[in-house]
């Protein structure tokens, strides 16, 4: 498997993707507004993604296998209100789940968090209904360290969900004060 930036190149394989898949991930994740789902309404989230890029706002991922079929999606978000913090995220197709893509998807993301977008705190969050999706960002050491009631909004109605934490950006909050001490 690749990681490629998101690019306007991959619309026709983004729009087949995600119509394709749009069931299976609107059950345990957010629904899309309904004008995404046309060629128009892709080149116009891909013309926006590429843009928050160049801006240092996000890092968006297209997940393909070896045989150049997109498996899936892996993003990192800055936060608007603390440009130190930021948010990983992905989706996985589901005929590619198990199989590993989502737990090195997140690996790429938490690599480029810290090295690229130089971010000092990792966070996300997973569906309470979503055992899979929270024992990949666990196998990654990220914490769950609190419960958000109505966290999204789906088609089934409203979803609670679980804040994960990623345990080095707990380090790195404090490894600046521990080794900045100066005797009194």
């Amino acid at each position: 498997m690749r990681f490629e930036l998101l690019s306007e190149r991959h619309a026709q394989a983004l729009l087949a993707f995600e119509e394709s898949n749009q069931a299976w991930f609107e059950r345990t994740i957010e629904a899309r507004e309904p004008a995404f789902y046309s060629l128009q309404g892709v080149h116009e989230h891909i013309d926006e993604y590429v843009q928050r890029y160049h801006e240092g706002m996000i890092y968006p991922l297209l997940i393909i296998n070896e045989q150049g079929e997109l498996m899936g999606r892996a993003n990192l978000r800055r936060s608007l209100n603390d440009p130190r913090y930021g948010f990983v995220g992905y989706r996985v197709g589901e005929a590619y789940c198990g199989q590993g893509v989502a737990s090195a998807a997140l690996k790429q993301l938490i690599r480029a968090g810290y090295e690229q977008m130089r971010l000092d705190h990792l966070r996300a969050f997973a569906s309470v209904s979503n055992i899979a999706s929270q024992r990949v960002l666990e196998k990654q050491s990220f914490l769950r360290c609190r419960y958000v009631p109505q966290h999204a909004v789906t088609r089934q109605g409203q979803l609670d969900a679980w804040e994960f934490v990623h345990f080095a950006s707990l380090w790195r909050r404090h490894w600046h004060r521990w080794f900045t001490l100066t005797p009194d």
